[in-house]
């Protein structure tokens, strides 16, 4: 059948007014990032040094978090599912709570041992130390960060996205106090740099995982929705689709981050400046990726919004729909990026021989996000429609290539941080492109994906 381009127009309006909330939220989440780099990056006298040294902080133990925010984002999108009882969202909330709070436990384990294996990492003996000092601090705030996540996650699927927006905007206001008081030193507190700049997030993540759980718990409407609810058996089998996505994910991001560690241990390796100069470029367009990110979530909700609706477009139409809306929303993001890269450069840091470096990177790491925004669109979408087995296989067979090329490129070849990130790009990009290949070829004959789409 031809879709209407009023059919077209309305899919991409409900797309954008759920996108917009999210995006703003999780540029929020970048925001706190972000803010977190400049200021660490503009500590004097050290501030490349200490740039470094959360770099590898974040890339090493900081991956056990995204490990486990899989766990508890995987199954969030059931809460969106169409039909269903008013309680039905807050059970999956409820659930994603249980996982969130049993994964950071052992997410803040691990990164308790980072003193002790970041040694046998071989990474550059200065700095070992305070990395892992700082790897144990943030790991005390794994768990509020999940939860936090879980429970906006369930506010935006349920139409209370601006209260997340307002939750965020209120956090970056905070964090960047507190790294104001803990980085440089204020009001009596030493400086402490790095540290300093992961004791305020630690802070910043309990403040707000705390803050909308105790909204979520005293909404007006909360007897309606079962936000009190005692968990039962009932709950515990109506949620194993949850579950299963959420190992699904967990199983795929270990191996995946597994295998993508060995990135930032390779600029660490390669020495300090080099950790800093891909910690800067990462850093720099971290609100690309957040917003990515955003515009992916949104996808998975639409998509799965739409199996089995007769008033939506289809699962496949509507995916290949938000996919170029994602697409095009980034392309423009990124123009500063590809028009001014030595300006932007000079804005994270004073430190010359850096902004040299990173404005020479920059482009690279643009032309990465590029073919990151389809592609994080459709594994988004074929998630929603079940193909998780699908997407493993791909995304293994992509990190490994990624170790591979960025071995070759860094170490063979000698092209240092550039190899590396050279060799994301080339990896994003064939993902990229066998995720089309694939959703293509798996949507095109079998009609329980199209249940949305009238018979032509």
């Amino acid at each position: 059948m031809t879709v209407s381009h009023l059919s077209l127009a309305e899919e991409a309006r409900r797309f954008l007014q759920l996108a917009g909330p999210m995006i703003v939220s999780r540029v929020g989440l970048a925001g706190m990032s972000v803010a977190d780099g400049v200021m660490v990056a503009q500590f004097s006298p050290s501030g490349t040094h200490e740039l470094a040294v959360l770099g590898l902080a974040e890339g090493t133990t900081g991956r056990a978090l995204d490990v486990v925010a899989a766990l508890v984002i995987a199954g969030m999108t059931m809460a969106a599912r169409p039909g269903g009882d008013p309680a039905h969202s807050s059970s999956v909330w409820r659930q994603a709570l249980m996982l969130a709070l049993a994964g950071g436990l052992i997410a803040m384990l691990l990164s308790f041992t980072a003193p002790w294996w970041l040694p046998l990492a071989g990474q550059d003996a200065s700095l070992i130390a305070q990395g892992g000092a700082v790897s144990v601090v943030l790991g005390l705030g794994f768990a509020a960060a999940l939860v936090a996540l879980a429970t906006a996650g369930y506010l935006e699927v349920t139409g209370r996205a601006y209260t997340v927006v307002l939750a965020v905007t209120l956090a970056n206001l905070a964090n960047i106090g507190l790294n104001w008081v803990f980085i440089s030193g204020a009001l009596g507190f030493p400086a402490m740099g790095a540290l300093g700049c992961a004791w305020a997030t630690t802070l910043v993540r309990w403040l707000m995982a705390t803050g909308l759980f105790i909204y979520v718990w005293n909404l007006r409407d909360h007897q309606r929705l079962g936000v009190r609810q005692r968990w039962s058996a009932k709950d515990w089998a109506d949620g194993k689709g949850q579950r299963l996505r959420g190992y699904s994910a967990t199983a795929q991001a270990l191996i995946l981050n597994i295998l993508n560690l060995t990135i930032p241990l390779m600029a660490g390796s390669l020495g300090g400046a080099s950790m800093a100069a891909l910690k800067a470029v990462l850093l720099i367009l971290t609100p690309c990726s957040i917003v990515i990110w955003g515009l992916s979530d949104a996808t998975g909700v639409r998509v799965s919004a739409s199996q089995g609706n007769p008033n939506s477009l289809g699962p496949r139409s509507t995916t290949w729909l938000v996919t170029g809306l994602s697409a095009g929303l980034v392309l423009i993001m990124v123009l500063p990026f590809l028009l001014t890269p030595a300006a932007i450069s000079a804005w994270l840091s004073s430190d010359p021989e850096l902004v040299n470096t990173v404005s020479s990177l920059l482009l690279i790491g643009v032309a990465t996000v590029l073919c990151d925004a389809p592609g994080f669109a459709l594994s988004a979408a074929l998630r929603s429609l079940g193909e998780l087995k699908t997407l493993f296989v791909l995304d293994v067979l992509v990190s490994v290539l990624l170790v591979l090329a960025a071995w070759w490129l860094a170490f063979s070849l000698e092209s240092g941080v550039a190899g590396l990130l050279w060799a994301m790009l080339i990896s994003r990009g064939l993902r990229t492109l066998a995720l089309a290949a694939v959703f293509q070829l798996r949507t095109r004959n079998y009609s329980h994906f199209t249940a949305g789409l009238a018979k032509p």
